[in-house]
């Protein structure tokens, strides 16, 4: 099943741990989702793949 949601970047620990991720639904709502949870529900990108929250940039 595919999630309405899409990761747009990571929380993560000082060592690198990712504990959520923070997502954005299609109508451009944000909510934060536990990594476990992330990957359970197979949302994409990759967890691995996203910036973490210091090094986001908004397109907006």
């Amino acid at each position: 099943m595919t999630s309405s949601y899409r990761g747009i970047f990571a929380h993560k620990l000082e060592d690198g741990t990712i504990i959520s991720v923070q997502c954005e639904d299609t109508a451009g709502n944000g909510n934060d989702v536990p990594i476990d949870v992330y990957r359970q529900r197979d949302i994409q990108p990759p967890a691995e793949s996203l910036p973490d929250q210091h090094q986001f940039k908004p397109n907006r």
